[in-house]
């Protein structure tokens, strides 16, 4: 394929994608008309492979995941258009392990993600971001020390990068091998949780300092793991209050966490509701089943203990 094919194609899968997010409600207009104007990049000379970059950092923003595989191959003809823009490895990096997180992709995309991220950071070493995603590879292989230094290093380099602060809290929170009991033990001391296999402290830390240098919610799934911890320790006004940040409506997580602070609240018509909605995404109301993205996170452990409750509100 020549340059002014990869171009050509390039045009096109930029134009399809904005049209799709724009339609479904994704992109607002403001974004739209902002991506289609872009004609400087930064960090590469071609606005396309800009264009698409940007595109992948829209998902993050919309909590839509759908099109994640037509990102990937958008990402990875940026990579050709433009070997050395080191965003755009990164970014297709991240988008893989969106795409293995959300059920789109096998687990040996990751090996592919962390070849991607390695090499965004031979590009740029210095990059905070790029010490993220890679840390994200790591928290999908279960590789937690690794996982850990990426993230610490994340930290080192951009303490006051409200994306690279709010992306660690993930990390930090719903990941690691605390137990349930380690997870709700929210009075800890100070310090209690932040080295080893289980360091939800440092997470809790973050979304504090994340919600101030992030006050226009530009990156909002922070809201999730900040949310997790709540419900973990029966906290459940705040719990819903991160949940608002968020509103993704049939989103497992969104759901997930929205009824189980529901249920802990006595509101148990609003706690059905979204049950119910997680019934309909995953297309089943087996126990088995539910557990199943469960298992894949931090709610393995919590998975068997709520058997009963799931089961009150119509699994079995």
């Amino acid at each position: 394929m020549s340059a002014s094919d990869i171009f050509s194609t390039q045009d096109e899968i930029v134009k399809n994608l904005v049209q799709e997010l724009s339609a479904g409600g994704f992109i607002s207009a403001a974004m739209m008309k902002d991506i289609g104007n872009r004609s400087n990049a930064k960090g590469t000379d071609n606005s396309s492979a800009y264009e698409c970059v940007n595109l992948s950092k829209y998902q993050w923003v919309s909590g839509d995941f759908s099109k994640s595989l037509k990102i990937i191959k958008c990402l990875k003809e940026a990579t050709q258009l433009d070997p050395n823009y080191a965003d755009a490895w990164a970014s297709l990096a991240q988008s893989q392990t969106l795409a293995y997180s959300s059920g789109q992709l096998g687990v040996d995309i990751l090996n592919e993600a962390l070849t991607n991220a390695d090499r965004a950071i031979s590009l740029d070493p210095k990059n905070a971001n790029y010490h993220y995603v890679k840390s994200g590879v790591y928290q999908l292989q279960r590789k937690w020390e690794l996982m850990f230094a990426e993230s610490d290093k994340a930290i080192e380099l951009a303490p006051n990068d409200a994306e690279v602060v709010s992306g660690v809290v993930l990390t930090y929170i719903a990941s690691g091998e605390c137990t349930d009991k380690q997870r709700a033990d929210f009075n800890a001391a100070k310090g209690t949780y932040t080295t080893g296999l289980c360091q939800w402290q440092k997470g809790f830390e973050a979304g504090l300092k994340a919600d101030l240098l992030d006050k226009a919610n530009s990156f909002p799934l922070r809201h999730y793991p900040m949310a997790n911890l709540y419900i973990r320790s029966g906290q459940w006004d705040k719990a819903l209050e991160h949940l608002t940040h968020i509103t993704y409506p049939g989103e497992f997580w969104y759901e997930f966490f929205s009824a189980l602070a529901m249920n802990g609240k006595g509101s148990k018509d609003q706690a059905t509701k979204h049950f119910e909605t997680i019934k309909k995404t995953l297309g089943s109301s087996k126990v088995s089943d539910l557990q199943v993205p469960l298992k894949k996170w931090d709610w393995g452990e919590s998975s068997e203990t709520l058997k009963p409750l799931f089961i009150s509100y119509g699994f079995n």
